[in-house]
C-alpha cells in the first residue's frame, strides 16, 4: 500500500508515470492461447488499446447510445416474456 499525501508525488506517479502502473490482468490460458486479451476492455494499455478506444468512441458516446434505448427496452420485454413462457430455456433467451 502506498499513501500519497502531496501534489508532487501524486502528479509524478499517477500522471507522468501512470502508464507504468495501469495494466489489466494477464489471463494466461484464455488470453494468450485464446482471444480474450484482444478485446478492448481486457487489453493492456498501449498503442493498440488507444486505436481500439479511438475507433469505438463514436459508437459508444452518450448521444449514440441513447438512440438504442427504445430497441433495448423492446428486446428486454421480449426476453422477459420468453422467461415467463419457458424458463427452462434460460440460456437460449439470454443469448438473444
Amino acid at each position: 500500500v502506498i499513501i500519497l499525501n502531496g501534489l508532487k508525488p501524486i502528479t509524478e506517479l499517477l500522471d507522468i508515470r501512470g502508464s507504468n502502473y495501469s495494466h489489466r490482468p494477464n489471463y494466461l490460458v484464455a488470453g494468450q492461447l485464446g482471444t480474450v486479451n484482444q478485446s478492448t476492455p481486457l487489453m493492456s494499455y498501449g498503442e493498440q488499446w488507444r486505436l481500439h478506444r479511438k475507433l469505438s468512441k463514436p459508437a459508444l458516446n452518450i448521444m449514440t447510445v441513447k438512440k438504442y434505448w427504445a430497441l433495448e427496452e423492446q428486446c428486454a420485454a421480449v426476453m422477459c416474456q420468453a422467461f415467463l413462457e419457458s424458463p427452462e430455456n434460460f440460456f437460449e433467451h439470454v443469448r438473444m
